[in-house]
Formats: structure tokens, sequence, C-alpha cells
């Protein structure tokens, strides 16, 4: 799997669904192509996948993922570790965590104490754990291949 960041200047200035760039409010667009890149091995821009989606409002409206070969699985309003745990040992399933409910990061790693979920946070385009944003997962997307 590529890390990719929102801010990269190939796209940090992509406008989708009006106004809004992938820069600015790109951070599930971003995780998505992460996953994408995950589960096909093939990596894509996440201008490209941004031109595939469908938004309402500026939210994405989870199934059309299916427009680039994905599946919607579930959107949680909550935490659930277990549920996040299980979406983590998955071979087909991926995890998007939304913290302090205005940031997606994608999952890639086990809970460590005190330090969090392993993720790669679509604003730096690198690895980090969720104490990042002190732990304060407010929900989460599962999704498939």
């Amino acid at each position: 799997m590529v890390f990719l960041s929102q801010q990269d200047p190939r796209w940090v200035n992509y406008k989708y669904n009006g106004n809004y760039t992938l820069g600015r409010y790109g951070c599930t667009i971003t995780d998505i192509t992460m996953f994408y890149d995950w589960a096909f091995n093939k990596n894509v821009r996440p201008d490209w996948v941004a031109s595939k989606l469908k938004f309402s409002k500026g939210f994405l409206l989870w199934n059309s993922i299916s427009n680039i070969g994905l599946k919607f699985v579930y959107r949680y309003y909550s935490r659930n570790d277990n549920r996040i745990k299980q979406a983590l040992n998955s071979a087909n399933e991926g995890c998007l965590l939304e913290v302090n409910k205005n940031h997606w990061l994608f999952l890639i790693g086990r809970k460590l104490p005190i330090l969090g979920w392993k993720v790669a946070d679509p604003w730096t385009g690198k690895s980090c754990y969720t104490k990042k944003y002190n732990n304060n997962i407010t929900g989460f997307a599962v999704i498939s291949r």
C-alpha cells in the first residue's frame, strides 16, 4: 500500500462536488484511494477516485464507492473497538476511522495501549497512531473489496 497525502501538489487543488478541494476536505477520498491500492494492488490517484464518487451537500454517498469496484459495508456513528478489530483482521475489509467528528484516517495496524490504533493519516501521508487525535474515535466506516 502506498501512503498518500491530500496535500500532494498533484491534486491538492482538485475540486469535486462544486468548490470542495481535496486539499481541504479530501481525507475520506484519500483514505478510500489508499484502501483501493491495498485491495487491488493498483495505484490510483485521489482526484480519479473523487471523479467517480457521488456526494450530497459535501458529504460522501458511501454506496457510490461501488463506482470504483468497492463495496460499502456499514457506517458506524460511535466507537466499537471489537468491530474495528474485526475489519482490521479481515482479508477483504478495510476500516476508515472518524476522529473528532471532522477527520478520517485509514486503519492499518493493531491497537496499542496508550497509542491507540495505527493509521495512515491522509493529511500528512504518513502513519501515526490515533493518540495524535486524543484517541477520540467518533465513528467509522467499513468497506470491502
